[in-house]
């Protein structure tokens, strides 16, 4: 999963790719008042996610190195480097699993707003499009589900400017992933298809989509870190008490499993 800023400084790779994405995102997280999931947040942007190649780099891996322990490419004479974004492409069972239900709960948030969802598939549905009636404007599409790094699910959307559609060479994976939105999902979202035909969606029901979205992408991806912290990781941050506002305390260390 390689990042889009490749020379940009290891900590900001996923703010230079899409500032505006990763600010929006941290402000849709900010409502929920989860600790848990801000916490999760601070230290995913960053790529300082507790994992043995960081835990290597603050030498407190014991021994182990820094390489995958959970997945077939983490051995061999060259092993591989367990990275975060590793994380998102690893082979192990619990993890790709975990990121298979995260890639579902968002495809039945975008079906449960109206969006056609088609899949699992390699190659874009013929099935649907152009049945019915046409959108009032614009041109009916397949595209990738932006946040499926394998590319198995399709979405119907309508673009009704050439350049707003999704250019998957330049967006982040891992902000995917995180739940960074691309830019001009709003105008490919626009309308969702109804009983007669097409209806516009309000300003306000896009805002509530693009923030139960980034909520649960993100969501998704903490679930798939947890099966890592939990079979190769030590508690290494033991959860401190709180403030009374479920902030944990100046000098405490936290937990992310």
């Amino acid at each position: 999963m390689a990042p889009l800023r490749a020379r940009a400084a290891h900590s900001s790779r996923l703010v230079a790719a899409d500032r505006r994405g990763v600010a929006e995102l941290a402000a849709a997280v900010a409502k929920t008042h989860d600790a848990g999931l801000l916490r999760f947040l601070a230290l995913a942007v960053p790529e300082w996610l507790p994992v043995e190649r960081r835990l290597q780099r603050a030498d407190r891996v014991a021994g182990r190195g820094g390489h995958c322990k959970l997945c077939r490419r983490g051995a061999g004479e060259v092993p591989l480097s367990e990275t975060v974004r590793h994380l998102y492409v690893c082979e192990c069972p619990d993890m790709r699993a975990a990121l298979e239900r995260s890639v579902v709960d968002g495809c039945t948030a975008l079906v449960a707003a109206g969006v056609s969802i088609r899949g699992p598939c390699r190659l874009p549905p013929e099935s649907a499009l152009g049945s019915g009636p046409v959108p009032p404007v614009g041109e009916l599409r397949w595209v990738p589900v932006w946040f499926d790094p394998r590319r198995l699910f399709w979405m119907e959307v309508v673009v009704r400017v050439e350049g707003h559609v999704i250019d998957y060479g330049r967006r982040d994976p891992l902000g995917a992933v995180f739940g960074v939105l691309p830019k001009h999902l709003d105008s490919l979202l626009a309308w969702s298809r109804t009983v007669d035909g097409w209806a516009r969606r309000s300003l306000k029901a896009q805002e509530e989509l693009r923030s139960r979205l980034q909520v649960l992408l993100l969501r998704g991806a903490w679930q798939v870190y947890r099966p890592r912290a939990g079979i190769a990781l030590p508690k290494v941050w033991p959860v401190g008490p709180c403030d009374g506002r479920g902030a944990v305390k100046s000098g405490s260390m936290i937990s992310l499993s």
